[in-house]
């Protein structure tokens, strides 16, 4: 692991339109109003459809698991002859009860366009399906991408997991308990938790009991703050500038954890002018603020 904050490049998108998406962004604060992933969808919606797709080939609902929602999406560059790309695999955010593989076409075509193969898949979903359904289909993706990544021009020995929010916590789950993984979370190359809720299990409130149950007893059992010594895989912890407040709480607890524990501090960012939405929005409309960011971790491992 190496201990220092990764600064984003300068921005290439067109500044006024970004102006008033920051704005925007600022005037709602610190606060995850029930509108909010609306009000950002149309900030975003010009941008997303004018983001660049061209080079791009994407390869459809493959099935890596028995559950109708065990479904991935596979985007890759074409025409190159590399065949040891590295992986990185995005999992979405949505409360542990909503989110789908296809609100993040962006993140597919952005990570692909630059030479890294890109894997996007949805998972079940609370209530139906709850602890520890997250991390065990983390595992089912986990394996498919290093049975299939070379196939696809993939290095299967650098596989990288990237989640949002709910997704940051499944991905941190499989890292931290052993039971989701058989190499002690060696088959990882790295981890990108992006706005991760409740490595801290105690805190686990409100509408996430559907995925973690209604008996608080058991909440603490579900912490990665006490497992950290399970896996040493690199990480790039993120959240963002208006994220509401518990959110950096989580973000800034694993990284005093896992710094307490190794002696040294993962990479991390507070993104500077984004929300919990628009973070993962902002990817391939020509905003710089986090993906040059997290290639840099990619390419120093």
């Amino acid at each position: 692991m190496a201990g220092e904050d990764f600064m984003g490049t300068l921005n290439d998108y067109p500044p006024q339109q970004y102006k008033m998406i920051y704005e925007k962004i600022r005037e709602i604060g610190k606060v995850f109003p029930g509108t909010l992933p609306d009000d950002m969808g149309r900030l975003y919606a010009g941008l997303l459809a004018d983001s660049p797709r061209e080079g791009v080939e994407t390869l459809k609902d493959i099935a890596y698991g028995p559950d109708e929602r065990n479904l991935l999406d596979v985007y890759l560059r074409k025409g190159t002859s590399d065949k040891h790309l590295p992986v990185i695999v995005f999992f979405h955010g949505g409360g542990f009860v909503s989110g789908d593989k296809s609100l993040f076409k962006n993140i597919g075509y952005y990570f692909a366009r630059h030479g890294i193969l890109t894997v996007i898949p949805s998972y079940r979903l609370a209530p139906r399906h709850r602890w520890p359904s997250g991390p065990e289909d983390v595992a089912g993706v986990v394996k498919w991408v290093s049975l299939n990544a070379e196939k696809l021009g993939g290095n299967g020995s650098r596989i990288f997991l990237m989640g949002h929010s709910a997704g940051a916590t499944h991905v941190s789950n499989y890292l931290y308990f052993n039971e989701f993984h058989e190499s002690g979370g060696k088959d990882i190359a790295g981890a990108i938790l992006m706005s991760g809720a409740f490595y801290d299990g105690k805190d686990i409130s409100g509408p996430c009991t559907s995925y973690y149950g209604e008996d608080s007893c058991m909440y603490p059992s579900f912490s990665i703050i006490d497992r950290i010594q399970n896996s040493s895989a690199p990480l790039f912890i993120m959240y963002a500038e208006f994220d509401p407040p518990e959110f950096d709480y989580q973000s800034i607890l694993l990284l005093n954890t896992v710094y307490n524990h190794y002696g040294t501090s993962p990479f991390i960012k507070r993104i500077i002018n984004h929300n919990h939405i628009s973070e993962v929005m902002q990817f391939n409309t020509g905003d710089n603020s986090i993906g040059p960011d997290i290639i840099s971790f990619i390419n120093t491992l």
